[in-house]
């Protein structure tokens, strides 16, 4: 298992080339756009960078994957973010292989890749255990992760606390794909929760 990430994406697309893809695919697909392209252009110019940046990356990945290179070597490729990328491969020397043609395809575009340790990888905010027959996922933290979440005696409306309760609760019933790792990332997250508060009450006094 090993995940790529994009250098430095955002200020290396092309920003021209990549409104010129996102009016292609907009008239190509809708048919009843009553806007020009150079129309389109200026409205593009006025727009974030992300959307385009997932677009021009949507668009290159996919000529890569079916035109320029055998994609069968990678049993898995899923982008999970804009410039987060996870893949599965059989070997070391085809992940490798994997990675110097993809970083060959755009002058703009260069990958770093992390490649599995003990057979366990982080994919954003997961965690995939590879080590047994079936993959083990769970919610990952970084070493550097302090639970530091909004104070509960904050002046914040309550209903946004409860909904940081409430996403924690989800997150951590959506990542985990088994209940003993679930019953242990919801003790976690209990854990967090409860030094907020006896924080929060001991700087309150």
């Amino acid at each position: 298992m090993i995940s790529y990430d994009v250098e430095s994406l955002f200020t290396n697309i092309p920003l021209n080339e990549s409104i010129d893809l996102t009016i292609l695919y907009i008239l190509k697909g809708n048919s009843d756009v009553k806007l020009t392209a150079d129309e389109l252009s200026t409205l593009f110019h006025f727009a974030t960078v992300q959307p385009t940046a997932n677009l021009f990356l949507g668009h290159y990945e996919n000529i890569w994957l079916d035109f320029n290179y055998n994609s069968s070597l990678a049993h898995l490729y899923h982008r999970g973010c804009v410039d987060d990328t996870f893949c599965s491969f059989s070997s070391e020397d085809e992940a490798d292989q994997n990675f110097y043609f993809i970083n060959s395809r755009h002058p703009n575009i260069k990958f770093t890749f992390e490649k599995e340790l003990d057979h366990k990888i982080s994919f954003l905010d997961v965690l995939v255990d590879n080590s047994l027959a079936t993959p083990v996922i769970s919610v990952f933290r970084k070493n550097t992760y302090t639970g530091l979440l909004t104070n509960f005696f904050s002046f914040v409306p309550f209903c946004y606390k409860i909904g940081l309760i409430r996403t924690l609760l989800d997150r951590t019933y959506r990542i985990n794909n088994t209940w003993s790792g679930f019953n242990s990332d919801i003790q976690k997250v209990f854990n967090i929760l409860r030094k907020i508060v006896f924080l929060c009450i001991s700087l309150k006094d």
